[in-house]
């Protein structure tokens, strides 16, 4: 878990605060040689984030889903830093990987590995797309809740968009 969390009644949302010197993950393009066929091959891997990229993220969900994704500050935890953020609570039940998909492919995503979405045409990756990081409300609606949001200009050719477009 990239968060420790909490959860304040009163105002209705949960905290994360990031492990010191860390702000959750990032995918990045390695090129790497295919033992078995001795082809050079993209793969997608997630990193540490920077601040921003982690920032960029939340600001991403927002903007994308609706999500009301706050930065609440930071604070130093070991002589490091942490990332505080906050967002409301999503009420309702784990969805189904189907309902995922189908959120998610009519959020113009395409499915391009376990847990991974890419849309071509906004050039924008999420990761980590799984049941625990979502929500089904009680009204049929199901929202992210925890996804790795990424702008994916160099990830677009290892997801499976062509060079030119």
């Amino acid at each position: 878990m990239e968060h420790d969390i909490w959860f304040d009644e009163p105002a209705q949302r949960w905290y994360k605060v990031t492990h010191p010197g860390e702000c959750g993950r990032h995918p990045e393009v390695e090129i790497n040689l295919d033992k078995q066929t001795q082809q050079w091959k993209k793969e997608v891997l997630l990193r540490l984030a920077t601040p921003k990229e982690y920032l960029e993220r939340l600001r991403l969900q927002n903007v994308l889903f609706g999500d009301d994704l706050r930065l609440e500050g930071l604070s130093v935890r070991a002589g490091k830093f942490c990332v505080v953020t906050s967002q409301p609570v999503v009420a309702g039940r784990t969805p189904s990987l189907e309902e995922i998909h189908a959120f998610m492919t009519a959020c113009g995503f395409s499915e391009c590995a376990d847990f991974m979405f890419y849309d071509g045409k906004r050039r924008l990756a999420a990761f980590d797309a799984q049941p625990k990081n979502f929500r089904r409300t009680r009204g049929g609606q199901v929202l992210p809740i925890d996804l790795i949001l990424a702008p994916a200009e160099e990830l677009h050719e290892a997801l499976g968009g062509t060079p030119a477009g």
